[in-house]
């Protein structure tokens, strides 16, 4: 592993150390250790962030473990923001990578060092909840407007907007939420069929039977169901709904007079905005609730009822069902829906006291077979069926080899393709940089017209930040092509050696054997159609039928 070395430097600034006197700075200091290093630069990016090209290289380069230590000229070299700064230590730390910051003697590899980070990280503390703090004052003061902040509207309501004139006398606009009775008459009706059978799988069940769809023309979900129900937005705003607010420890913006018994209420900083985290509420004491300019729809003792009853079962609410012997669990869909197919079993046999088990279309046994007619199938049977075929396919192995190689040139060509616009793209980026440098010149030679060259070289900076996007967009098209690779060869390896595993394996790992292997499978009344990974393009693969 190498020693990083960081230098940043804004573009438009004849302040500060240049950044070849960084990296020299830094280069000495890592002689003196011993290390070797990589350089990461960035010209032209300021530190109000850290989104720049070289920085967001170098963390990948941490990521993947390429880097023991990363240098620094000084701490705003990162960032000039302390929670950065602070947030980028703690993830060298969690990594094992030592930081160092060569005019600051600070050293996260000594214990000084690391005492003065415990220190900035308590600073760095106090502004995250300062920060928190104001948001949540600005949250307050938005709520007692009764205003809605954006967003796709719930079902039920769309939003308009409205103008209104300030304590100063000055025209403002804002939203609020208007009903739509076609959509209100489907979340009354959600409403009552749930206290009616008090399931969230009953009434999923129901509504795909009765071919119920959503504000959007798709089949409801438990989850779609379960966030109607527990929306706030659709209470009417009374005395009961205030009580049950101030119960539950939620933070309430309107004044007691202001629940009429006829608005509803909106609830603010409800869903945690964590990245790769959907659906993640916040503790009930972070919610904001205030009441709106629209008018509730369910009455407040119907809704809090159905909180209560949602409480009760979601301890007891069912598993999807899987198991320990179905071999093919996650890999069976169903040809005549798209949905896929589950594990269900049947009643213990006399002789051996298993159960049987077998696979069914998800859609056929949630909506009694009203919505898909799709054929149940046993699960021992299709199991074995499938690695009998697969068997007989890898003994041809010239066969799988040939559609293999197929795979790897098409995606060999997709790297070629991938290669040509990130290079034309830097081409272009390129030559964006050297025409500001010559911008740069004139204004520094005294030019007559230096508001439009600036002018000029806001324009390209915009077209500069426009192509970068571009190339982060294909950087996720690069990882697409490189995880393809990994499967190809990773099948490769699994069908040399599928005779031998499958045969002396326990059930484990033959079921990992096969997802190395094996797309998916379509299942049509007793007729099964199965796809290997890199043959998904073209349809080909394995077929059988249990008829």
């Amino acid at each position: 592993m190498k020693a990083a070395i960081y230098s940043r430097k804004s573009l438009f600034t004849g302040k500060g150390e240049s950044i070849d006197v960084q990296i020299n700075i830094c280069k000495e200091y890592a002689n003196q250790k011993g290390w070797e290093t990589v350089i990461y630069e960035d010209e032209g990016f300021s530190g109000a962030n850290i989104n720049r090209p070289a920085f967001e290289q170098m963390i990948k380069d941490i990521n993947v473990g390429k880097i023991s230590n990363v240098i620094f000229y000084k701490l705003d070299r990162i960032s000039r923001r302390v929670i950065d700064i602070v947030e980028f230590i703690e993830r060298l730390n969690n990594k094992g990578v030592g930081f160092i910051s060569v005019t600051e003697s600070f050293d996260t590899t000594t214990p000084l060092g690391r005492a003065m980070l415990n220190i900035a990280a308590t600073f760095a503390q106090l502004e995250r909840e300062m920060l928190a703090e104001r948001v949540r004052d600005n949250m307050i003061n938005l709520a007692k407007t009764g205003r809605w902040l954006g967003g796709i509207p719930p079902t039920g309501f769309k939003s308009k907007e409205i103008t209104f004139l300030n304590e100063q006398g000055k025209t403002k606009r804002m939203y609020a939420l208007y009903e739509v009775s076609k959509e209100q008459e489907l979340v009354n009706s959600i409403y009552s069929k749930y206290l009616e059978m008090k399931s969230l799988s009953q009434v999923e069940k129901f509504f795909l039977i009765n071919n119920v769809k959503t504000k959007n023309g798709v089949d409801f979900q438990k989850q779609t169901i379960k966030t109607i129900l527990t929306n706030p937005v659709y209470a009417v705003a009374d005395e009961l709904f205030y009580n049950y607010l101030i119960k539950e420890n939620i933070q309430v913006a309107s004044p007691y007079s202001d629940f009429d018994g006829k608005h509803g209420v909106l609830c603010y900083n409800k869903n945690a905005e964590n990245k790769g985290v959907s659906n993640k509420l916040r503790d009930k004491s972070e919610w904001i609730v205030a009441v709106g300019k629209h008018k509730g729809i369910i009455e407040s003792c119907k809704w809090i009822e159905v909180q209560n009853i949602i409480n009760k079962n979601k301890d007891k609410a069912p598993r999807a069902g899987s198991s320990n012997r179905a071999l093919l669990s996650g890999l069976l869909k169903c040809s005549k829906c798209g949905s896929p197919l589950i594990v269900r079993y049947g009643q213990r046999q006399k002789e051996s006291g298993e159960r049987l088990f077998y696979y069914t279309c998800l859609l056929k046994n949630l909506s009694s077979g009203n919505r898909c007619n799709n054929k149940i199938v046993r699960g021992d049977f299709i199991d074995n069926m499938v690695i009998e075929k697969v068997l007989e396919l890898t003994l041809n192995k010239e066969n799988i080899i040939e559609h293999l190689i197929n795979a790897e040139d098409e995606n060999k060509g997709d790297v070629k393709s991938y290669e040509n616009k990130v290079n034309e793209l830097r081409k272009q980026i390129k030559d964006i940089e050297d025409k500001i440098f010559k911008f740069v010149d004139l204004i520094g030679e005294g030019t007559d017209n230096p508001k439009y060259l600036m002018q000029r070289i806001g324009e390209l900076d915009k077209e500069k930040v426009a192509l970068e996007k571009q190339i982060d967009e294909l950087s996720k098209e690069e990882v697409r092509i490189e995880t393809n690779k990994i499967n190809l060869e990773v099948v490769r390896n699994s069908i040399s050696n599928f005779q031998q595993i499958v045969r002396t394996s326990d059930i484990e790992k033959k079921k990992a054997l096969l997802r190395n292997i094996i797309d998916i499978i379509y299942w049509n009344d007793g007729e099964f159609e199965v796809n290997l990974f890199g043959t998904n393009k073209r349809k080909s693969g394995v077929s059988g039928s249990l008829g």
